[in-house]
């Protein structure tokens, strides 16, 4: 016998079951929902005599969010979206913490493209664990992040960041995949989500039982995603081989795939074939002149890499000829006139930027060429007024405080540091949810070190080092904080200790090759300071 038929033949044993209990005792509303759940299920199929089994469990017992729920269920199963509407409203009216009556009422909203829904599916995920509450918020929040062009967007900011959306919603994933193990799209989404979180080792994982489930799928269309998914994130991962490998796997390629392709030959410093696809990128796939644009600055940087000045700023001139051109090859066309000492390239560039200073995206990125372009010419004055004016046009940028205390920083020879750490500390305040802070706090340490006050580099820089333990810009200005008073205080014990400390970050921290230099020095001295007290 086939495994349907005896489905069916169960439940057809159940449904006599059920009646046979319904005639020994009629009044009990649970025997009548029963029967309702029973006769609507696929293999019996019987709508009617579940409605009716339901509205007689109703009657016999009007509190009852079970049943309500369940005839909810029944209407929007039918197509009858205000019914199912009104049946799940008296089931949360009944029963407030019945997350499957929340569930229910989210899939009417889903089933409208009414924009509560998202926020219904959010509530069932608070209530608590169920596999529809689960991968129904997980759609929703993976949808927002896909489709979201503006995130300063007040519904985006609400619904994602303030509601920490992407977290939660990969914890619903984790628990839903625990359970299901044969839904390739949930995978999916698990890994998309991993991936928001930086937690690229679990995404790959993710992914790639995606592409096991769906390797014997005819259907290519979603294979073709999460290709495309997990290539990107074995990119992050610095396995360039096997995202070319994925991308390569990809039967219907478009632009994003052939981008990420292209990107991931780049990082595997296969430029010619990087190059090749991009131009592939350029001439099939992109879809607008901005995109093309884009691509253009992309093939400038491969070329710079394998060819020559020259033929980067040949495609860097193609770029800015479409419209709308790319910013960002405004931007390499600024850079490239700093690198390479020609300044008039670069104030060329900076003026075709002239329509963009203001604008949010761009507005810290063209202060800091204009300010910088001013530097290399000795006109440090300038420069400081130029990032200054900006500065005061847009005082809530914490991008450009950064930029104008670094600029000082590098000054501090004209300039009096302390003024870099206000600037810094400005940073700091203004930018904790906008900027990456975790090297900011040490620039306030280094600006009092260099006006002279140690004990307040010495206090900021341990504060740094508390918030950002795995900073090694912070464990070096903490050393350097704390070597005047080793200096000046004569104390054995304390230029051991510091011996330790700098002996600990150079082993266990990665540093750059000229903090690694800078540790080694100092380390060497605070071991002859150390012989020194001893002797003494």
């Amino acid at each position: 016998m086939k495994p349907s038929n005896v489905k069916k033949q169960i439940r057809e044993y159940a449904l006599a079951a059920v009646k046979r209990s319904i005639l020994l005792n009629p009044r009990d509303w649970q025997h009548w929902n029963l029967l309702g759940v029973i006769a609507s299920s696929v293999e019996l199929s019987n709508l009617d005599l579940a409605q009716h089994a339901f509205i007689k469990s109703i009657q016999l017992e009007k509190n009852n969010a079970i049943t309500w729920t369940n005839l909810g269920t029944l209407y929007l199963y039918l197509n009858e979206i205000q019914l199912a509407h009104e049946a799940f409203k008296v089931a949360q009216r009944s029963e407030p913490s019945y997350i499957e009556s929340w569930i229910g009422q989210a899939l009417v909203a889903e089933s409208m493209n009414h924009e509560d829904a998202m926020d219904l599916f959010r509530h069932t995920t608070q209530l608590g664990i169920h596999m529809e509450s689960c991968i129904g918020y997980s759609h929703w929040v993976c949808s927002t992040l896909k489709n979201s062009d503006n995130q300063n967007d007040p519904h985006y900011t609400y619904s994602i960041e303030k509601m920490f959306a992407v977290p939660v919603a990969g914890d619903a994933m984790v628990w839903y995949t625990g359970n299901i193990k044969g839904n390739a799209c949930a995978y999916n989404m698990l890994g998309f989500l991993l991936e928001r979180q930086q937690l690229y080792r679990g995404a790959a994982e993710a992914f790639e039982t995606a592409l096991q489930l769906l390797a014997t799928d005819e259907d290519s269309t979603l294979r073709d995603i999460v290709l495309n998914n997990h290539g990107r994130v074995l990119v992050y991962l610095q396995r360039y081989e096997e995202a070319i490998c994925q991308y390569q796997k990809i039967k219907k390629a478009d632009f994003i795939t052939q981008c990420g392709l292209s990107v991931a030959y780049f990082k595997a410093k296969m430029y010619e074939d990087s190059y090749a696809a991009y131009e592939t990128a350029l001439e099939w796939l992109a879809p607008t002149d901005g995109q093309k644009s884009h691509i253009l600055v992309a093939m400038a940087a491969v070329a710079y890499m394998c060819q020559g000045l020259e033929d980067s700023k040949t495609l860097l001139f193609q770029c800015i000829t479409l419209k709308p051109p790319s910013v960002q090859g405004l931007f390499a066309f600024c850079s490239l006139g700093m690198l390479h000492s020609d300044l008039t390239l670069a104030e060329l560039a900076l003026k075709e930027l002239i329509p963009y200073r203001d604008s949010p995206e761009y507005v810290s990125h063209i202060a800091v060429f204009k300010a910088y372009t001013h530097f290399l010419q000795g006109r440090s004055a300038e420069a400081i007024r130029a990032l200054s004016s900006t500065v005061h046009r847009h005082p809530g940028e914490p991008s450009l405080w950064l930029a104008l205390a670094l600029l000082l920083l590098h000054l501090y020879s004209e300039c009096k540091p302390s003024g870099a750490a206000r600037c810094a500390q400005a940073a700091m305040a203004l930018g904790r949810n906008m900027i990456d802070v975790s090297k900011v706090m040490s620039l306030v340490s280094l600006s009092h070190l260099l006006s002279g006050n140690a004990v307040e580099s010495l206090r900021t820089s341990q504060k740094a080092v508390h918030m950002f333990p795995d900073i090694p810009d912070n464990w070096v200005v903490l050393i350097a904080s704390f070597m005047p008073k080793c200096i000046h205080q004569h104390s054995l014990e304390d230029a051991l200790w510091l011996k330790r400390l700098i002996s600990h970050v150079r082993r266990k921290l990665n540093a750059s090759r000229q903090m690694s230099q800078w540790l080694s020095n100092h380390e060497r001295k605070v071991t002859l300071i150390a012989e020194e007290y001893r002797n003494h």
